[in-house]
């Protein structure tokens, strides 16, 4: 057997009945660690409508895939935001379906037909929370949920990306605030990021602060706010919507 001391992996292929060594060097040490092959390198930008811009990639899944190698492939966490961060074109692209929390008392959700008639019925009251949907062919979604209350002091924008299966894959929560508790000018803004896997399970959570007119991250005392976690689409307030058109 040669020596592979000097080199990182060692694979062992089958040509007929023999089986033969092979030494790979370092160099392909980072194609075999990187399984799926499913990176991106992610540009930091301020979200636009919530959600986040990256750099335009080819869809990373095929049409057709069945829901066993989709759970294998997509539960990791480069895997993801290459999935979720190919849905920014088409969020850019079109202004999707549009939903507003009609009677908070209720829980009643309501379907605008266009921006005019949503922004028609602010002007008569205040719409707490509002969302848009998106679907692409593949059946991967993009979810907004937007909350503003009428205080003005705080905003919330909390950005969901499901799967082909419906199951959640990542969710980014933006915060921007004035209440705050300590002696620095000027809005925080908070960015807390969470993956899921196929069955629901929390992967990775990653939370930044910064000072939302610098941009630069800070140590800031201010009120946070909780956001909801939709681990599937049945489970958006707004879910019985989706089967039907707008009213």
């Amino acid at each position: 057997m040669p020596s592979c001391h000097h080199l990182r992996y060692v694979f062992l292929a089958m040509i007929g009945t023999t089986i033969v060594v092979v030494c790979a060097p370092a160099s392909l040490a980072r194609i075999v660690q990187a399984g799926d092959a499913l990176t991106l390198n992610r540009k930091a930008a301020k979200p636009s409508m919530g959600w986040r811009a990256s750099q335009s990639r080819p869809d990373p899944i095929p049409r057709k895939m069945n829901h066993v190698k989709q759970g294998r492939t997509l539960s990791t966490r480069n895997a993801i935001d290459a999935l979720c961060d190919g849905l920014t074109q088409m969020t850019k692209e079109n202004a999707g379906r549009m939903f507003g929390l009609a009677s908070e008392a209720r829980g009643d959700w309501h379907e605008y037909k266009s921006s005019k008639e949503m922004d028609d019925a602010l002007a008569k009251s205040e719409i707490p929370e509002k969302a848009r949907f998106w679907r692409r062919k593949d059946g991967v979604s993009a979810v907004q949920i937007v909350e503003t209350p009428i205080s003005g002091d705080w905003s919330q924008a909390v950005d969901y990306c499901f799967r082909s299966d419906g199951s959640l894959a990542r969710m980014e929560s933006t915060l921007v605030t004035f209440d705050t508790a300590d002696e620095i000018d000027g809005a925080v803004e908070r960015l807390r990021v969470r993956h899921f896997d196929t069955k629901g399970k929390e992967l990775s959570l990653r939370e930044y602060v910064k000072n939302a007119k610098s941009r630069l991250p800070a140590k800031r005392v201010f009120a946070d706010k909780t956001e909801t976690i939709y681990r599937t689409i049945d489970d958006l307030p707004f879910a019985a919507l989706l089967s039907s058109g707008p009213s």
